[in-house]
């Protein structure tokens, strides 16, 4: 869409509904994401997690704590394959490194930062 492109956000975002959620709201999502991550699969609870991400696209503070939810859980669950969800997680850590929240953008440089010092490497890679 020309205007998704104008404004610089992807069509999901233009046609999201969703308004921004309150702190209390966020922490829901997130106390639900945490038991799923308990109870069910990674990928199961991944994928559920995604789908919120999806429905409330707008909202910077939930990308990006759930981001650091999923990456730190994938490491303390020791799950196959960890580098399958990489793409994803540091997607969420770039969109929310644009934020206008200063605050939002110093945690997803913070944890761009942690995420790169576990792989061994302080290079950025070309698609952030």
């Amino acid at each position: 869409m020309p205007i998704a492109r104008l404004l610089g956000i992807s069509t999901d975002e233009l046609l999201s509904y969703q308004q921004e959620l309150t702190a209390e709201e966020i922490g829901e999502i997130l106390k639900k994401a945490t038991v799923m991550l308990e109870e069910m699969p990674y990928q199961d609870a991944f994928a559920w997690a995604k789908e919120r991400l999806e429905e409330y696209s707008n909202c910077e503070s939930l990308i990006l704590q759930m981001a650091v939810l999923l990456d730190a859980e994938r490491t303390i669950q020791e799950i196959p394959d960890p580098e399958t969800y990489d793409v994803y997680i540091n997607a969420c850590y770039g969109r929310a490194l644009q934020s206008k929240d200063e605050k939002i953008r110093n945690g997803a440089a913070d944890s761009l930062f942690h995420f790169y010092m576990k792989k061994g490497s302080t290079k950025k890679p070309g698609n952030i």
